[in-house]
């Protein structure tokens, strides 16, 4: 890290928020509306899955049981039970709704959303439980923490060349998959 890059509380660059509690009916959930994250859903996202393979709540359920909607770019980390500890990070690539049990980290003008969730990914969210018997992280804790902040430029010159690099690890992965099923599939045929 460069010495000349301050030190901000994340607080000062992000809006630092909670989703609300899941709508306890199955026929308020549909193929409608906006995607709704439960912390279940971080394992399926982080591997590339879709955000439309979530459930969908409409505007009028929305409404009703006030959910927030949380923008494009909003970055998500399970903050309570044992997916807090697993220290999942991942970024909306659409708007949606979002459970309780989930940080959502705002970026303000001052951060590039990638920049944050690439810095939050080599400094586990899951450091500041504090009993592991009960594993929650306040949001008042999460405010605190401090997250070097080089200027905009460099921090979207580093997003783009950890993007590189996912992709290049992500084609790696399936081009390993590939050579093993077509290794098994020689073997079958033998």
């Amino acid at each position: 890290m460069n010495s000349k890059w301050a030190d901000c509380k994340l607080s000062q660059i992000v809006e630092v928020a909670s989703g609300q509690g899941a709508p306890q009916l199955s026929d308020n959930f549909g193929k409608d509306g906006y995607p709704f994250v439960r912390a279940g859903s971080l394992d399926s996202l982080v591997k590339g899955a879709s955000e439309d393979t979530c459930e969908h709540v409409s505007a009028d359920v929305a409404s009703r049981y006030r959910l927030r909607l949380f923008p494009q770019g909003t970055v998500l980390f399970a903050k309570s039970g044992m997916s807090a500890t697993i220290g999942r990070v991942y970024q909306l690539r659409k708007p949606a709704y979002v459970v309780n049990h989930l940080a959502a980290l705002i970026p303000t003008e001052r951060c590039v959303p990638n920049y944050l969730k690439y810095w939050l990914q080599a400094n586990s969210p899951s450091r500041l439980i504090q009993d592991a018997s009960y594993p929650s992280i306040r949001l008042s804790d999460i405010s605190e923490v401090k997250i070097p902040l080089p200027p905009l430029d460099e921090q979207l010159r580093i997003a783009i060349i950890l993007d590189k690099a996912e992709a290049i690890r992500q084609q790696r992965q399936k081009s390993m998959r590939l050579t093993e099923d077509f290794l098994r599939s020689v073997f079958l045929e033998m």
